[in-house]
């Protein structure tokens, strides 16, 4: 029999985590899927306890390769899940679905057709799966911006399809949240196997957005787990340096992108430098208010950079059109970006 959703979990050094995280999948309460489990040549007990795991449940699978990295071992997943089946979920290994994960998915894909992908919200939690609170992934993760012709507008809650520059400038379509319509995901040319630093995940959902609608479900099921081994932010700023670098400086990021698509895409990266000097300088008059002049200094430093960044892209890819009562120097308006 079919099923109707393929799970695929990369694993690499997981063995604290991936036990819980199998077990999440076997608890949903929607029971038509299979999972393949690709270890990635985990050095730790990843394989034995994944090994375990699967051998209980006939819908699971276990997939061993030599060390190649995330993006390969989604795609070797992809490779051994059914062709057949309707929906792709990307699961990494240290996090958990809620029971209602799939069913509500699932559920709001089948009913509208035209949409390719669809993202939700989470929960972040502890090693121990204790729900913790971290700003930036609470009340910030429902917080969306949209660009107008003059300048952008907050986009209400239960407003779902995500624009492609909402896409860039705010990603949080993170793999686990992720369910993916498979013939767009057929179409996207999987997972881009040179990323090894982060920010894969965003170069796969611009590509699923310039197919097909994404839309974001504001509910939290997905537990998040934060702790030690979570991508540092260097890794995190080389992965966002290669996206920047495939999408604004190559002709030809993607077989078969449009130019139309191309200037799509770059219009979306320069509303993302603007929206983040807005939000930066906005930090800093807070920390002003506060009286914390360090962090006030800092944020402006970064909202100038920022600033910088959107009138490079703006006259490299548009026309700049430079805010009423806004002058850069020379020094700033030529400066490279490093936010």
């Amino acid at each position: 029999m079919t099923p109707e959703v393929s799970v695929i979990i990369p694993l690499y050094n997981a063995a604290a985590f991936i036990g819980r995280t199998i077990d999440s999948v076997g608890s949903q309460t929607f029971a038509d899927w299979e999972l393949i489990v690709v270890d990635d040549g985990s050095s730790d007990d990843s394989a034995a306890v994944a090994a375990e795991r699967v051998a209980a449940d006939p819908r699971m699978r276990l997939v061993r390769q030599p060390n190649s990295f995330v993006c390969a071992a989604r795609n070797n997943g992809y490779a051994h899940a059914s062709s057949e089946s309707e929906y792709v979920l990307f699961l990494d290994a240290d996090d958990v679905l809620y029971p209602n994960f799939l069913e509500t998915l699932v559920g709001y894909l089948d009913a509208r057709p035209e949409v390719g992908t669809a993202f939700c919200s989470l929960q972040t939690i502890d090693p121990f799966d204790e729900p913790i609170y971290e700003a930036g992934f609470a009340e910030d993760w429902h917080v969306r911006f949209a660009p107008t012709r003059t300048w952008f507008r907050r986009v209400a809650v239960d407003e779902p399809e995500v624009s492609l520059a909402e896409t860039v400038a705010g990603f949080h379509a993170i793999p686990s949240c992720t369910l993916i319509r498979r013939t767009v995901y057929a179409r996207s040319g999987g997972w881009d196997e040179s990323f090894r630093n982060c920010s894969e995940d965003a170069d796969l959902v611009i590509r699923l957005a310039l197919l097909a609608p994404v839309h974001f479900l504001p509910l939290r099921l997905v537990g998040y787990r934060r702790h030690p081994s979570n991508s540092s932010s260097v890794r995190l700023w080389i992965g966002l340096k290669q996206l920047r670098a495939k999408w604004l400086t190559s002709e030809r990021p993607v077989a078969g992108v449009s130019v139309s698509d191309l200037a799509r895409v770059r219009k979306a990266f320069t509303f993302d430098r603007k929206l983040t000097a807005y939000l930066q300088a906005r930090v800093a008059l807070h920390a002003v208010a506060r009286r914390d002049p360090r962090t006030a200094r800092v944020e402006l430093q970064r909202a100038m950079r920022s600033l910088s960044a959107y009138a490079l892209l703006r006259a490299r890819f548009g026309t700049l059109q430079r805010p009423r009562g806004l002058r850069l120097s020379p020094r700033v308006a030529n400066a490279g970006s490093d936010a």
